[in-house]
């Protein structure tokens, strides 16, 4: 992969060493993982994304070893550091909970809830300014669903498809969008409407691991055929973020160039000193 990116390409490399490292979870290749995420967050290490932080404290997790779960703990702090997010306390808590440190893990849990309760108010705020924006209602109804508020959640989550009709979402998050909706209304007694958007997360699922495994197998060959495969499907759910990744490769591409046309010019220059140094005679 090329090294010398800036900004959003940065983001563009890390994204693929992520997806690649789910790919070695999911073979059960919990130490591959590891270093693929870290390779990766070498790209970004001041615009960092939190997802990656997460998944590294997960994967130290899968062990009862205090050093591993020290780890995971390390990890997940790092998460709190760029987003706070209620499951980032969760996860502390949990950990906590395993290192058998029980305020820790207290303090942790309340913190996740006053998150919750905050989160809930001020998006009621941004509703009560702007009742016509769809992502208000979706990020309240998420908090909602968290404390277990399934009626609030539906509300929110139907005024969201009622103000968009056709989700904007990436695949991956029309899966957990839909997943989450059929819970809802799992626990709300609708089974038949559960069972149909279980089915449209499946679907929407699986449209995403087709995108992870082209991805997963550019990675595997070369960045090019990954620019060209990969980013042909990412562009069916994020056209516009597509069309920049791409023109982020064709920049790298002639950097890449440029530095191999500056180097064989120098190698030439020095090359023909060294032979016009020879060809001259030695001094008296």
């Amino acid at each position: 992969f090329p090294s010398h990116d800036k900004g959003e390409g940065k983001h563009l490399l890390s994204d693929a060493y992520y997806i690649q490292a789910i790919s070695f979870e999911k073979q059960g290749l919990k130490s591959g993982a590891i270093s693929t995420l870290e390779k990766g967050l070498k790209f970004t290490s001041r615009n960092a994304k939190p997802k990656y932080f997460l998944l590294l404290s997960q994967l130290h997790r899968q062990s009862t070893e205090p050093q591993e779960l020290q780890k995971s703990l390390n990890w997940i702090k790092e998460a709190q550091k760029i987003q706070e997010d209620p499951k980032y306390y969760y996860e502390e808590g949990d950990i906590y909970t395993r290192l058998e440190m029980k305020e820790e893990a207290n303090k942790a849990f309340n913190k996740a809830g006053d998150h919750i309760r905050t989160s809930i108010i001020q998006y009621s705020n941004k509703i009560a300014e702007n009742p016509n924006h769809p992502d208000n209602y979706l990020k309240r109804g998420g908090f909602y669903l968290s404390i277990e508020n399934y009626k609030k959640a539906k509300e929110d989550y139907d005024n969201y498809l009622s103000l968009t009709k056709n989700p904007d979402l990436s695949f991956h998050d029309s899966a957990n969008f839909y997943r989450n909706l059929a819970y809802i209304k799992y626990r709300l007694g609708k089974s038949e409407e559960a069972q149909s958007l279980k089915e449209k997360a499946q679907l929407a699922q699986s449209k995403a691991d087709d995108v992870d495994r082209d991805v997963d197998r550019a990675i595997r060959s070369n960045y090019n055929e990954w620019s060209y495969e990969g980013f042909k499907r990412r562009q069916e759910e994020e056209e516009s973020a597509s069309k920049r990744q791409l023109e982020q490769f064709e920049e790298w591409k002639r950097n890449e160039r440029y530095r191999d046309w500056e180097t064989n010019r120098k190698n030439t220059r020095l090359n023909y000193s060294h032979s016009r140094a020879a060809r001259m005679p030695s001094p008296a």
